[in-house]
């Protein structure tokens, strides 16, 4: 319950790093020691305070995450999500297709185009007042990082009232008009308060992640994957085979470091 976490994977988007029926362990310990965020055994959620910090997210870790409602609506609020890390805070992001650059300079990634694209127009691009991205062409995007002083107004509050709202556990903030009150009282500006990741999946036309998602909180990530621990490839890709010959004896104790 506190140091390791179990998922099954049942999405294609992390595909070739991460497919349908691998069962995987997220070290829970790898980058804080915290209390559990729920009731043990059951959903309640309950108050979690961080104890200590142990390091940082890094590029190129694939995590897991919990998004709340005051950042994403009720459809991914309740779900585990499993993406890879792409960008830090502070580093402005640019998706142009399969080529990733961030603070212009483009660096190596681990996307690939594998099945049926996405059907983007099921979904809102998470971009900025004045900016058209697109699923595939996305950024540039400054990604925040704690101690930020953003303006606020009215063209952009709908960008930055998810995050002032989680932040502050909340739905604190209010535009009325051409007034953005935050507790009742106007405010012009706003100092973040924690760091944030911009994830993405590595099958990159088949992802649900910070394109959509927006921008993930550092106290959102639940853990950092370590291992394959089993696989089975599901019934429905070979009806015709028994348990054992479904069991993917290659990818059991597959390591990501």
């Amino acid at each position: 319950m506190f140091i390791l976490d179990a998922y099954y994977v049942a999405s294609e988007s992390m595909k070739n790093s991460l497919i349908v029926g691998d069962y995987i362990i997220g070290s829970k310990i790898s980058y804080r020691i915290k209390t559990p965020s729920h009731i043990p055994f059951s959903e309640i959620k309950i108050p979690s305070y961080n104890l200590f910090e142990i390091s940082k997210p890094k590029r190129n870790d694939i995590v897991t995450f919990r998004m709340n409602e005051f950042l994403v609506n009720e459809k991914y609020s309740q779900n585990d999500l499993i993406k890879r890390i792409v960008g830090l805070p502070g580093e402005t992001i640019r998706l142009s297709y399969t080529k990733l650059l961030v603070n212009e300079k483009e660096i190596d990634n681990f996307f690939t185009l594998n099945g049926n694209s996405l059907n983007s127009e099921n979904f809102k691009i998470f971009d900025y007042p004045g900016k058209e991205f697109s699923y595939m062409n996305y950024g540039p995007l400054k990604i925040p990082s704690k101690g930020d002083t953003i303006e606020i107004n009215p063209k952009n509050i709908k960008f930055w009232q998810p995050i002032i709202n989680y932040e502050n556990n909340g739905k604190f903030v209010s535009n009325e008009g051409s007034v953005i009150t935050f507790k009742g009282k106007p405010i012009k500006e706003y100092v973040i308060k924690e760091n944030y990741y911009f994830v993405l999946g590595d099958n990159i036309s088949k992802s649900v992640d910070s394109r959509i998602l927006g921008f993930i909180p550092e106290t959102a990530i639940e853990s950092k994957v370590i291992i394959v621990y089993l696989s089975i490839e599901p019934e429905s890709e070979n009806p015709s085979s028994n348990f054992i010959q479904r069991i993917r004896f290659n990818r059991i104790f597959k390591i990501f470091n």
